[in-house]
């Protein structure tokens, strides 16, 4: 990809950084430094700790991990805390950084402890989250140019973290925290969806899983571009396997957006859902009449129309569940999610059509009827959007075992509630598998059987059914002896009627 190209990506709002040691340039930190590069920070825990380095080799010296555990040898790791909070917390910026940090980017990675870029967007006066492997994937979702700092943060580690997310210690490193965590979905997502990534000082000579996240996520030269400044022989060779080289440094950079923002006028328009598909009621010309034809390809093909659900008529078209002002309640009151389930013909897809119409007046009311990696782009859009947001996924078995099925399950958060619908017999095999995928707690879920009709539902069928003319040989037969079939030889099931009466009708 050409610079120019990827900075109008930038412009645009779809292009996603990340930052390496290389970003600091020109930053200076509490101490009144320049920010460590390289083996300098080596050198500084040495000095800070008064360590006996004598008879430790040259390559010793420059090791941070076996530097920074002789440090506690005779220091406490609030006296490492500390010392590394004034080392990466950032007092003085660059002009370059201020103007990086003012574009919209879709998220930014970075491998820095520091807070230099929070520091920017701050100064820039744009509100970015701090995101770091502590935190789940709701965290990442909740504002758009969340900023992750896969290898810790400075502005919030702990004693803990040190022996666990903050890598720095042999025991952290040990710990493998990146592959099949939040971070790496996130980034491998965004490696397949976003226009671009634009690497700054970023030099591959470490993270070998994050090497591997790039490759399987499909990062090419046609993605992205890496901003370095006198790249030795052996950096240019990596980085040419991932991306193109601009060998301009971090200020020339910053100089080319000033120009790309002068002569570039960024795309405006809304967001377009790349996956899920939401239903506005204003789509919809609500019918005036329910047709005899329309009703035989509802109650003997199963075709739904919904122009006939969103009328004043849909009482004369499907028998609406009571059930449904419960549900309602729930999904609008503390419950995350709803799973509804019933045998194949008893009604579950009308029902969620009919769940969905009321919904709309609700709120916004999307559909998800497959899964791949766009899910988090319309997450990340939703998770902008005021007011809620309800997504109806019907026959969860369908995505469940799919590798974004997590991004589906883990952006559970305000304003976004689920809709789950899944037939009876794969309700029982697969619910704790559900639980496990889709990580929501069991309080925030209710669970709805609605293969039977209630008594009132029953008698409702059988008012449809005399309107319509649809009881074939039946059609003789008392009020009484139509309750009775109804309710005891079909047992209340409506794919038991509709069998019969098919049946019936074709005797």
């Amino acid at each position: 990809m050409r610079l120019e190209e990827s900075i109008m990506h930038a412009i645009d709002g779809n292009a996603v950084l990340f930052l390496g040691a290389g970003f600091n340039s020109g930053a200076i930190n509490f101490n009144d430094e320049r920010f460590p590069l390289g083996n300098e920070l080596c050198q500084r825990i040495i000095e800070d700790g008064n360590i006996d380095v004598s008879e430790d080799s040259e390559k010793d010296k420059e090791d941070l991990q076996y530097i920074s555990e002789r440090y506690l040898e005779n220091n406490t790791k609030t006296d490492l805390i500390n010392f590394l909070k004034k080392q990466f917390t950032c007092k003085k910026l660059s002009d370059a950084q201020k103007i990086i940090s003012s574009i919209n980017w879709k998220r930014i990675y970075t491998t820095n402890y520091d807070d230099t870029i929070e520091y920017a967007s701050k100064i820039g006066e744009v509100q970015r989250d701090s995101i770091d492997p502590k935190k789940n994937y709701a965290d990442v979702l909740r504002k758009k140019g969340a900023i992750i700092h896969i290898n810790g943060y400075i502005g919030n580690v702990t004693e803990d973290d040190l022996d666990d997310t903050f890598k720095l210690l042999d025991r952290s490193y040990q710990r493998r925290t990146i592959p099949d965590s939040d971070i790496a979905l996130t980034l491998s997502n965004d490696i397949k969806n976003a226009q671009c990534f634009i690497f700054i000082g970023y030099s591959l000579d470490y993270d070998l899983e994050l090497q591997q996240i790039f490759v399987e996520g499909g990062m090419t030269k046609n993605k992205s571009v890496f901003i370095t400044y006198n790249a030795s022989n052996r950096t240019k060779h990596k980085i040419e396997k991932f991306g193109t080289l601009a060998d301009i440094g971090i200020d020339e950079f910053a100089n080319r957006i000033k120009d790309g923002n002068g002569l570039y006028k960024p795309k405006i328009g809304d967001y377009r859902l790349k996956l899920l598909n939401e239903m506005k009621s204003e789509d919809y010309m609500p019918s005036t009449s329910i047709s005899d034809n329309s009703m035989t390809e509802l109650f003997l093909k199963g075709n739904i129309k919904m122009e006939n659900i969103f009328s004043a008529y849909s009482d004369k078209y499907t028998v609406k569940r009571t059930i449904c002002e419960e549900i309602e309640k729930d999904i609008l009151g503390k419950r995350q999610a709803i799973i509804i389930h019933s045998m194949m013909g008893n009604g579950k897809t009308v029902l969620l059509k009919q769940l969905a119409v009321d919904l709309c007046s609700k709120g916004r009311v999307f559909f998800l009827d497959d899964i791949n990696s766009y899910i988090q782009d319309d997450l990340d859009y939703l998770s902008e959007q005021k007011g809620l947001k309800f997504i109806f996924v019907d026959n969860y078995t369908r995505i469940i075992d799919s590798e974004y099925a997590r991004v589906l399950s883990n952006c559970a958060q305000s304003g976004m509630k689920f809709i789950f619908s899944v037939r009876s017999y794969m309700y029982d095999n697969s619910y704790h598998r559900f639980t496990d995928v889709f990580n929501i707690e069991a309080n925030k879920i209710d669970i709805y059987n609605i293969n039977m009709m209630n008594s009132n539902e029953q008698n409702r069928m059988l008012e449809l059914l005399d309107t319509y003319s649809l009881w074939g040989k039946k059609a003789a037969l008392t009020r009484q002896e139509k309750k009775k079939y109804i309710s005891r030889k079909c047992h209340g099931e409506i794919k038991n009627i509709m069998l019969d009466l098919l049946n019936s009708q074709k005797a």
